[in-house]
């Protein structure tokens, strides 16, 4: 993913409620902040935020949005969850594991989770950024 050195970033922050409870950093550049926050905030309300649904990524909660940053800094990279994760990268981990629910075609499946598999392929594919 290239990021362009004369906009920053944004940090999204999500608390992963697991075995080992830990936070997770998703970084994206400014241009798509928007839309992948509103795409977050919305998948954190959906009954599919459940480990049973999205593994070891979930549940999650957003609890910091930090704006305008141009670096992070690792002081700590002992612990596996201390880099920060790219939000192309974390949508292919999400969209992956959506997908794999289609494909098992269960009664459980909600009925957005077609929405989510859309908006996490378009954030993969980085479709959230305009071509021109």
């Amino acid at each position: 993913m290239f990021f362009s050195k004369k906009g920053g970033f944004h940090c999204l922050v999500l608390y992963l409620n697991s075995d080992e409870p830990h936070p997770l950093q998703i970084v994206m550049p400014d241009e798509v902040a928007n839309d992948v926050i509103s795409t977050m905030k919305k998948l954190e309300k959906s009954s599919l935020n459940d480990h049973k649904f999205i593994g070891n990524l979930g549940p999650f909660s957003i609890i910091q949005d930090i704006q305008g940053f141009q670096k992070i800094e690792i002081h700590n990279d002992t612990l596996t969850w201390s880099e920060p994760m790219l939000y192309t990268d974390f949508a292919k981990k999400l969209g992956d594991r959506l997908q794999a629910l289609v494909n098992d075609d269960t009664d459980e499946v909600e009925e957005d989770l077609i929405y989510f598999v859309g908006e996490f392929t378009m954030m993969q594919d980085n479709g959230f950024v305009a071509p021109f």
